[in-house]
C-alpha cells in the first residue's frame, strides 16, 4: 500500500538494527521523546534518540527527505529498513489483522517495535497489546485516526489503538502479497476450499521455496493449478466436486519463495485454470460412436471436464498430454489416452450436444465420440469392419 501519513501522526519510524532495534533499546543517557515540529504546518511525530557519549565520532544524523507524492518530510536512515506509521486500522470481521500477539503492562511504540523487529507489520491495540506478522489480513481497513484513542499503558502520550482497532506500522522493505490474476497461461479463478478427503486436486509438489512460476512448471499443461498453505502446488485436469469457492479474503498466506504473491491458506487454495487451448496443429480423425466400459474401468484413462467442452477443446487436451486417442462423452467430459481399451466397441446413441457447442455431439451416457490423431487407426478400423462383415 502507498505511504499515507495520517493527520495526527504525519510520519514516524523506528530505526531497525538486528537482532534488536537499537533505536528502541533504552540506555542510561538516551531519552525517548515524541515531539511535534512547531515550525511545520503539518505536525510530525518522530522518535528522537540522543546517542551515548563516545570517544569515537558519531555518524551524521540521517537527512530529512520528502517521499514522492508527499509534502511531509520523513526521516530516512542512511542504511537499513525502518518502520513507517500507516494510521489507525480496524480489524476484519472474521479473524485478527495480524497473526501474533504480545502483551505488556508497560507497552509503548518502542517496545512493540522491538518485539516485532523481524516482521513486516506491527500494531498497538487496547493499550497494552502488540500485534505483529508478515501479512495484514484482508478485510483490515483504515479508519479515522480518532478511532485509535486509547493511551499506551507504558506511555500515555502515545496512542495504542482501541478495541478491534490498532495503530499500524509497516516495515519499509516489506512485501505486500497479492493474488496474481494471471500466471503464465493460467487465469485466477478465486480462492477455493480444499476438502482434504478427497483433495480438490490430486497431484502435489511441496517446496519451502514455492513460487507461482515453480507451480506452473510442475503442472505443465494441467487444466487446474492450485497454490495452498504457502508451500504446496496442486494440479489436475478435474476439480473435485466437493471443492467450492470461498471468499478471496480466505487465501491469506504469501508464497514461501515469493513473498509478493499469495499461496492460499490452510485448506484453501488460490485456484488457476489453463486458458482455452489453441486449436491443435495436427489433424485428427473421427472414429465414430463407442461404448464406454463403465465407472470403474474406462475405455480411455485421463479425464478433463469443462462446461465449454467441444471436440476441439478435447483435442487440445490430448495433444498437450501427448495422447493420440480422445473422446467426448456426456456433453462435458473429455477422455484421452495412448490406446483405447479393446473392450470398448462401436455402437450408437451418441446424441448428447456438446456443452460448448450444441450443434456438435459429445457422446451420451456411457457413450463417447472417439477421435484419433493417427490416420492409420481409421484405415485399420475400416479393415476390421470389413472382416467382421
Amino acid at each position: 500500500m502507498p505511504f499515507q501519513p495520517p493527520s495526527i501522526m504525519a510520519a514516524c519510524m523506528i530505526l531497525l538494527a538486528a537482532p534488536k532495534l537499537a533505536a528502541c533499546m533504552p540506555t542510561n543517557d538516551a531519552t525517548h521523546v515524541l515531539r511535534q515540529a512547531d515550525e511545520d504546518p503539518m505536525p510530525i511525530q518522530q522518535i528522537n534518540l540522543e546517542p551515548e557519549p563516545s570517544p569515537t565520532p558519531q555518524a551524521q544524523t540521517p537527512p530529512v527527505v520528502t517521499p514522492s507524492g508527499s509534502t511531509t518530510p520523513v526521516i530516512v536512515p542512511e542504511t537499513g529498513p525502518y518502520y513507517a506509521v500507516q494510521g489507525c486500522y480496524e480489524e476484519p470481521k472474521k479473524g485478527r489483522a495480524l497473526d501474533h500477539v504480545a502483551t505488556d503492562p508497560a507497552m509503548t511504540v518502542e517496545l512493540c517495535g522491538e518485539i516485532a523487529a523481524s516482521y513486516a507489520y506491527f500494531g498497538l491495540q487496547y493499550g497494552s497489546e502488540c500485534w505483529y506478522g508478515n501479512t495484514l489480513r484482508k478485510g483490515s481497513h483504515q479508519v479515522d485516526d480518532d478511532a485509535c484513542s486509547m493511551p499506551c499503558a507504558g506511555d500515555p502520550s502515545q496512542t495504542c489503538g482501541n478495541g478491534r482497532k490498532l495503530n499500524l506500522w509497516r516495515r519499509s522493505d516489506a512485501y505486500i502479497p497479492v493474488d496474481k490474476e494471471k500466471i503464465g497461461e493460467y487465469d485466477l479463478q478465486g480462492c477455493y476450499v480444499d476438502t482434504l478427503n478427497p483433495r480438490a486436486l490430486r497431484r502435489v509438489l511441496g517446496d519451502d521455496n514455492m513460487t507461482p512460476d515453480m507451480c506452473v512448471e510442475f503442472c505443465a499443461g494441467s487444466t487446474y493449478m492450485g497454490l495452498e498453505y504457502g508451500r504446496e502446488c496442486w494440479c489436475d485436469d478435474v476439480l473435485d466436486i466437493t471443492s467450492f469457492k470461498a471468499t478471496l479474503d480466505d487465501c491469506q498466506m504469501p508464497c514461501a519463495g515469493d513473498l509478493s504473491a499469495m499461496c492460499g491458506s490452510p485448506n484453501r487454495m488460490d485456484l488457476y485454470k489453463l486458458n482455452s487451448p489453441a486449436p491443435p496443429d495436427a489433424d485428427y480423425y473421427t472414429m465414430g460412436c463407442y461404448y464406454d466400459i463403465g465407472a470403474h474401468h474406462r475405455a480411455l484413462p485421463e479425464l478433463y471436464a469443462d462446461d465449454n467442452m467441444t471436440p476441439q477443446l478435447c483435442a487440445g487436451f490430448a495433444a498437450r498430454r501427448g495422447f493420440k486417442h480422445f473422446g467426448v462423452e456426456y456433453g462435458r467430459e473429455c477422455w484421452a489416452g495412448p490406446q483405447i481399451d479393446p473392450a470398448a466397441f462401436p455402437t450408437d446413441g451418441c446424441d448428447m450436444p456438446c456443452a460448448g457447442n450444441d450443434e456438435v455431439m459429445c457422446g451420451g451416457r456411457t457413450r463417447f465420440n472417439l477421435y484419433t490423431y493417427d490416420a492409420n487407426d481409421v484405415v485399420q478400423q475400416s479393415e476390421t469392419y470389413s472382416e467382421e462383415k
